[in-house]
């Protein structure tokens, strides 16, 4: 299901919150059990239905990564093929990072070095996300969305493993 239609807002990564949130309260009263007609087992159940479409919908376009991941899904570029397909020069980096990662985990005193790499990575990340949103859905180069995508969910993941107790290998 396409989220943006659902709430009758254009598709793009720029979300206004208010309007989403407008939209997302509009919908709630109108699909709240107690607007429908309580002897109308099938409109209660669509409005159920419903309910639980706008909650998913307010959920993933209020969040940026999974707003990004549903805007790919829906025009069907975030497919299993190019789920891999990083540059390899990107992959190296973040190899370096992991492995970086590996020895803050055994050294404490190396942990704000990496976390000054870390922090450039998103820097530069979020510096190409707020050009991507300036531009209308047409405009956007999906497949740089996709590595976009991709990459953001790679540094995540690393950021995670820095933050866990026990070092993965």
């Amino acid at each position: 299901m396409n989220y943006f239609k659902f709430f009758e807002i254009p598709e793009g990564l720029k979300m206004d919150p208010s309007e989403l949130r407008s939209k997302f309260l509009a919908n709630a009263k109108k699909f709240h059990p107690d607007h429908q007609d309580q002897s109308d087992a099938q409109a209660l159940e669509a409005a159920l239905k419903n309910s639980a479409t706008n909650n998913e919908a307010f959920s993933i376009l209020s969040n940026q990564e999974l707003r990004t991941k549903h805007l790919l899904e829906i025009h069907g570029y975030l497919t299993k093929e190019n789920e891999g397909a990083l540059p390899q020069e990107f992959l190296f980096e973040m190899m370096e990072l992991n492995e970086e990662i590996m020895e803050a985990k055994m050294d404490a005193s190396l942990t704000e070095g990496l976390d000054k790499k870390i922090q450039s990575f998103e820097h530069s990340l979020d510096q190409q996300y707020q050009k991507f949103e300036q531009l209308h859905v047409v405009d956007i180069n999906l497949d740089d969305l996709v590595t976009f995508y991709l990459k953001s969910k790679y540094l995540k993941r690393l950021k995670e493993n820095l933050n866990s107790e026990s070092p993965e290998i």
